[in-house]
């Protein structure tokens, strides 16, 4: 997408969305790594606030902006898109728009979600809150859902989880989108895709995809992701790969409701990793195979308030070295 298209977008869709509804969103967590048999030493870490603007112009035209802030860190523009037609039928939004990947990225506030820390999937296979400059074109159609998009794609880097800047890196375009289904009311199973050029010099591609689904049975609600990945390499290299994924389990949907999460991932890149610096700067490889369980507790005294508490076991699967992390968080939308 080119940068004054995204820079028109962003404008029109922060000016329209001044006129609509303001929402805003705070989170903090207090934890820290501790061994089981100790008293909890914690502090207070990754304080956030964020803002929404969204309006609309008559029935068709539509437009949403989100800034985030947390401390010590220059405020990030999370998204700011132009919606055109009906949001349940046919929407076509443009500009920094959200990448319709998986499940876990679509609602990865700390408001809505159940879990403190993302999954070690989503933690390492993409950025935080993945957006893209470019156009996206979503709906529902008799039980299938859809969300199709192209845009400048993921820059190289020592790992996909940086986050990359608007401007692209070279002169391809990458695409993706969700393609969904619903069965019985109380089934959806959706699969992802994104691929595109991924080197500065377009000539290396990044493939991901995903599987997702979610069921609920009365008070009983299941989620599950799994995420795989192949990343091309210089020649000499081997083609880095990921796979991983998570399953969450929760019971209720009103006061304390207990969760239980197994995560696992597998990630390795013999190129990239710490110290790269581009093709004639090699890292020193990515060599990852953790599992986690993740126990909680989430609570919603009042509407717009969460507070979550987490317990995480990780293991490295390959030394049996193990840590725990115990982790309160509040968040509030409003």
């Amino acid at each position: 997408m080119k940068k004054n298209t995204l820079i028109l977008a962003c404008f029109f869709s922060f000016g329209l969305a001044l006129f609509g509804e303001t929402h805003g969103y705070l989170s903090f967590s207090y934890g820290g790594v501790t061994k089981l048999s100790e008293t909890l030493k914690g502090s207070f870490a990754h304080p956030e606030a964020g803002v929404l603007l969204s309006g609309a112009l008559g029935t068709n035209i539509r437009a949403l902006t989100e800034f985030s802030l947390e401390s010590g860190s220059a405020p990030v523009l999370e998204q700011a898109w132009i919606g055109f037609g009906e949001a349940d039928v046919f929407l076509v939004k443009a500009g920094l728009i959200p990448v319709p990947f998986g499940r876990y990225n679509r609602i990865n506030r700390p408001y809505s979600t159940l879990l403190v820390e993302a999954p070690l999937s989503v933690q390492s296979f993409y950025p935080h809150r993945w957006t893209d400059p470019g156009l996206s074109v979503e709906g529902r159609l008799a039980g299938f859902s859809y969300a199709l998009y192209a845009g400048n794609g993921l820059g190289e880097a020592g790992i996909l989880n940086e986050r990359p800047a608007l401007s692209d890196n070279n002169t391809g375009k990458s695409w993706g989108g969700r393609i969904g289904l619903t069965l019985f009311e109380s089934v959806e199973v959706a699969y992802s895709r994104h691929t595109g050029p991924y080197s500065d010099d377009g000539d290396r591609n990044l493939r991901l995809e995903a599987l997702d689904a979610h069921l609920f049975w009365g008070s009983l609600n299941v989620q599950f992701e799994w995420i795989r990945g192949q990343v091309d390499n210089p020649e000499g290299y081997e083609k880095g790969s990921l796979d991983g994924g998570y399953v969450l389990l929760r019971y209720g949907r009103r006061g304390v409701v207990p969760f239980v999460s197994y995560q696992m991932m597998d990630y390795e890149d013999g190129f990239h990793g710490s110290g790269f610096t581009g093709e004639d700067g090699p890292g020193a490889g990515i060599f990852s195979r953790r599992r986690r369980w993740a126990y909680g507790l989430s609570y919603r005294p009042v509407s717009g308030l969460v507070l979550k508490l987490e317990i995480d076991a990780d293991t490295d699967r390959d030394t049996g070295n193990r840590s725990h992390a115990v982790t309160f968080q509040a968040a509030l939308f409003f």
